[in-house]
Formats: C-alpha cells, structure tokens, sequence
C-alpha cells in the first residue's frame, strides 16, 4: 500500500523496510509480486499477500506471516544432532557453527536426499534439567537412503503443522538461533495465545529452500506441530 499512497521514492521505501540498496528492494519485491516496485506504482494490480504478525527482532527488519495450516506427509531427515545451550548459542553461534559444519561435511555424504537445496533444523525444545536444546541440521531423504556413519535418522510421521513463512533482508546464515527464538517468542507468545491451534511442544522444524535465497534476502518455513481446533486445513 506504500507505493501507491506515498509519495516518497522507492529508494525511500527500500530503506524503510531495511534494505540498504534499492535493487535489494527490487529483487526482492520482484520475487515475491511477479512486478517490480516502479511498475506496480505505475499500473497497480492485485497480488496476493499475508497478514504479518508483529516480529520482535532486536536486530530488526523481516516479515513473519500468518501460517497456512497443514497436513503434512511422512519425512524422513539425516542429519547430526548437537546439544546447544541457548544463552551460550546467543554469544558463540553454535548452532550455525553446527549448521555450516553439516553443509560442508555431512550433507555430502547423504545419499537419496530429495532435494540439497532444502535444509531441515529439527529442534527439540530446552530440557528443564539440563538447559539444552537438540539440534539437528539435516537433509530429507528417501525412506530407504542409507545413513552414513555418525549422523542420525529421524523419522516424522504424517501429521498437522500450523506453517509460517518468514521473509527477510540478509543472507541466509544470518538466521541464526537468537532470530528464531525471537521468531518463536512472536509465535508462541503473540500468536498462540490467541488462536484455535493446540500445540505439540515436542519439537518444531525450521526449513530454507537455498535456491530462493541469495546475500540480501532469506526466505525459511517454521512448521509448529499441533492439531487445529475447529479449522479447516490443507495438504503439504
């Protein structure tokens, strides 16, 4: 709506919105709408967008969507799971550590994947006794791929997952675990409070396609397992 009712350039916009660049801006807004900013301003059309949650990033910028609601079929995910202390992870990046260290050693060696530009962190919510997370940087295979030595098989049965999609203005290994504890913080203290969604707080699946990324934008999916209460819901 910007575009149409503010004056100001789309350079202004793009720096609004967090981009340093006006091509940044364009990029990504191309990618997104099918049109460019200038040229949806010039000829405005309809295009399909998602209500956003409020996100509080303390290093701002992004956009958390409202989530598709799913039934999503068996996974099967390869990957090596680490335990990571979140306080600890905020000053050191362990888990990106753990998450670069998969790409560049693990995920070569994983045969059958369906896709190698598609990452999977599983995560297992902080144990009270212990103060860690597990989390597992991974790859979706075929349910008959062979596990190679040191890495773990992780099987997720069919089942219903409220699906968000978050968008923004960095390179993908800049969504490190302090941007998505504060994306759950937006979900689980924002969202969850108020929608007819029972959650499962076992585990949750953070997922980036890497062939939509690039160094100025970063597209992931945060599946919440759970069951909806009076909703209806669609296919994976």
């Amino acid at each position: 709506m910007d575009l149409l009712n503010d004056r100001g350039s789309v350079l202004d916009l793009a720096i609004r919105y967090g981009f340093g660049f006006e091509q940044s801006f364009t990029r990504a807004f191309s990618r997104r709408f099918g049109t460019t900013p200038a040229r949806f301003r010039r000829s405005p059309k309809a295009v399909r967008i998602a209500a956003p949650l409020a996100v509080q990033e303390p290093r701002g910028g992004g956009i958390l969507a409202e989530p598709a609601f799913l039934v999503c079929p068996q996974r099967v995910l390869v990957g090596r799971s680490s335990q990571v202390a979140l306080d600890r992870d905020r000053i050191e990046g362990l888990a990106n550590g753990a998450a670069r260290a998969f790409m560049q050693t693990d995920a070569p060696r994983i045969q059958a994947c369906l896709s190698r530009q598609v990452y999977f962190g599983y995560v297992k919510p902080v144990h009270p006794m212990t103060g860690f997370a597990t989390y597992v940087p991974s790859l979706e295979v075929r349910p008959d791929a062979p596990l190679p030595s040191g890495l773990q098989r992780y099987v997720i049965p069919a089942r219903r997952f409220a699906v968000f999609r978050y968008v923004g203005w960095h390179a993908p290994e800049a969504l490190n675990f302090a941007k998505l504890s504060a994306l759950l913080d937006s979900i689980f203290l924002d969202w969850l409070p108020h929608a007819a969604w029972r959650l499962d707080p076992a585990f949750h699946l953070e997922s980036v396609d890497l062939s939509r990324c690039s160094p100025d934008f970063t597209e992931a999916q945060i599946h919440i397992p759970g069951a909806p209460i009076g909703k209806p819901i669609g296919r994976c």
